[in-house]
């Protein structure tokens, strides 16, 4: 995740906005998308997928972002590793089962509405 981090900042200053994280989230999906052995129902799906990243990471940059300039520093980065961090690991968790014994739901229900 640091690499991340390091691919994100895009104008290499030290700081991450949201803008470059959503950058980010964009050119990894397209990057996805570019695969010939999705069809376009799958491909869609990624764009819904990625939208949905989006609001998640929107949510953690704020709650980071401590001294509230619109950048991460390096001293606000580690609680943004953590919480993209968390949220990768949830999303392992629904790509690879349906529901999770972790957050008590059923087979086969949505996880989508957490907090």
């Amino acid at each position: 995740l640091e690499d991340l981090i390091k691919e994100a900042d895009a104008d290499k200053d030290g700081k991450l906005s949201l803008l470059e994280l959503h950058g980010h989230i964009d050119r990894q999906v397209g990057e996805e998308q570019e695969d010939e052995d999705l069809s376009q129902e799958e491909k869609d799906e990624l764009k819904k997928e990625a939208e949905k990243t989006k609001g998640h990471v929107k949510s953690i940059f704020e709650t980071s972002d401590i001294n509230k300039d619109g950048f991460l520093d390096a001293q606000e980065t580690p609680s943004l590793l953590q919480a993209l961090q968390e949220l990768d690991e949830e999303g392992g968790e629904e790509d690879g089962e349906e529901g999770s014994e972790e957050d008590g739901e059923e087979d086969g229900e949505e996880d989508g509405e957490e907090d």
